[in-house]
């Protein structure tokens, strides 16, 4: 029984991972771009990358779609009093490859710790570059 349970309540992370999917990405630490604050909004960074590790895995059918190249999607977030992730966006979005980005980022399931400013938590906003090296001699 439980095993038919963490099938069932895990579908969606095994539904991600496939032969075909290869990592082609790398993530940049996000940044916060105001100062002032006494401690500024964050996250364990190994989180962070290993979340968006398995969420931005292209299919082999979409890789085919793309154009060899480096592409490089700055994303724009800010986090509220709360340490959830509001207002995201993409930058760039070539190939529909910021909306991708934009939708996992949107879908972090984990807090931060927001940024405070004397003594109370306050909105912060953040920056982060997402690279998806797409050259065929890479992979």
């Amino acid at each position: 029984m439980l095993f038919v349970f963490a099938l069932c309540c895990s579908y969606p992370l095994f539904a991600q991972v496939s032969w075909n999917h290869v990592p082609i990405h790398s993530v940049a630490p996000p940044r916060s771009y105001h100062e002032g604050f006494e401690t500024p909004a964050c996250i364990d960074t190994a989180l962070w990358s290993s979340y968006l590790d398995w969420g931005l895995l292209l299919d082999s059918s979409k890789r085919k779609e793309i154009p060899e190249g480096i592409y490089k999607i700055r994303m724009q977030f800010a986090v509220d009093t709360g340490g959830k992730i509001v207002l995201v966006k993409a930058l760039e979005n070539p190939f529909e490859l910021g909306d991708l980005v934009q939708k996992r980022i949107t879908a972090f399931p984990y807090r931060w710790s927001p940024a405070t400013r004397n003594g109370r938590t306050v909105k912060s906003y953040h920056r982060v570059m997402v690279v998806f090296d797409l050259r065929k001699t890479n992979h």
